[in-house]
């Protein structure tokens, strides 16, 4: 059996992970004599010490033929098998402390010689938060800098429908297997990845479900394949510290996101700045960090209404940055709500305002 169909076998039981099996084929030698080793010498040696694991190597022992039939069947479905031994797994990823040895693709992979920026955030952002994500990756991947995400909710959805938004690629590692869409919401998003707009990776089984410790083990390689990461929103304490501490100790630059003080959504991104993050104000400072020329300063700017008359202009003066009820916006404005109403949606065809709910309208930029 060759080296790579051996490492998959292996890597098909959680049970035994990269530090087991890494462990497992020093001992014998090889992946596919690693496969061959009577299970008590693995008992004796300390390496399969759990009744788990030894369970599961009886099992991938016993089930050989059919895990290989799995595999003819992933390949057959569009999904890719990468191993650390082949010629295009990521570089990146092969000397992150636990670098997995294997991942499972649909799509495509980043290029290795091409910038990459990774974009985190919390999955209850504002609307905010969502924009400039999505308007940081728009411009960031126009410009040819990949873009890396987990593809959950809030930030990471935002920056991936900027990124395409842009033309460019977008790369989501997930906390599943690659044939599992997580939240299901994301699935048009998931599809696009998986068939040109980039690709969706993943460490787990195909089918694997969405576990809570598969989404923090996955942190390090959203982490491992940006040169980059960009704290976009956070929470003063979530999931997206994990992913911070990995990108320190695998020696990357973080950017934060200042937020407002009064708000939690950027207590986190303002903790990391008094830490020594680096601040992200504009695409600019992305694109100067990676060498790149740019042509003036990339910045947000409001909708100014020097173009808009009467009952419009009224009405756009009241709309904020954040989602307001269309009776709040009637009532800011001194209009009856019937007119309110139809000024806003005039304005939303013509971009000034954004519908982000059920009768709530903030700015565009």
């Amino acid at each position: 059996m060759d080296e790579r169909k051996a490492l998959f076998l292996l890597s098909t039981s959680e049970e035994l992970w990269v530090n087991t099996i890494t462990k497992m084929k020093e001992f014998a030698g090889s992946y596919a004599e690693a496969l061959e080793v009577p299970e008590e010498y693995y008992r004796r040696a300390g390496i399969l010490k759990t009744g788990k694991k030894l369970e599961a190597f009886r099992r991938i022992r016993c089930e050989k033929g059919y895990l290989l039939e799995e595999l003819a069947e992933y390949e057959e479905k569009g999904i890719r098998v990468v191993t650390h031994m082949d010629p295009f797994f990521p570089k990146r990823l092969l000397n992150i402390p636990d670098a997995p040895l294997l991942l499972y693709v649909r799509g495509g992979l980043p290029d290795d010689d091409a910038p990459a920026a990774a974009v985190i955030g919390a999955r209850d952002c504002s609307d905010y938060g969502a924009e400039v994500a999505e308007y940081f990756a728009e411009e960031l991947a126009g410009k040819g800098i990949r873009i890396i995400s987990g593809l959950a909710s809030g930030i990471d959805s935002a920056a991936a429908e900027g990124a395409l938004k842009g033309c460019g690629s977008t790369y989501a590692v997930l906390g599943t297997g690659v044939r599992v869409c997580y939240p299901k919401e994301n699935y048009r998003l998931f599809e696009r990845l998986s068939s040109g707009g980039g690709g969706v990776i993943s460490e787990f089984s195909p089918k694997a479900p969405p576990l809570k410790q598969h989404f923090v083990m996955r942190n390090r390689l959203i982490a491992g394949l940006g040169d980059v990461l960009l704290v976009i929103e956070a929470r003063e304490r979530s999931g997206t510290s994990i992913t911070v501490g990995h990108a320190l100790n695998q020696g990357k630059d973080v950017f934060a996101l200042p937020g407002r003080i009064t708000d939690p959504l950027g207590y986190g991104c303002n903790r990391l700045l008094k830490e020594g993050a680096i601040p992200l104000t504009s695409p600019s400072d992305v694109l100067e960090y990676f060498g790149m020329e740019e042509d003036g300063q990339l910045t947000m700017e409001w909708k100014d209404d020097s173009k808009l008359e009467g009952a419009e202009k009224a009405v756009f003066r009241h709309v904020s940055e954040d989602a307001m009820h269309v009776e709040d916006i009637a009532a800011a404005s001194g209009l009856p709500l019937k007119d309110t109403m139809t000024a806003l949606h005039r304005l939303e065809l013509k971009n000034y305002v954004r519908n982000t709910k059920s009768a709530y309208y903030r700015r565009c930029r």
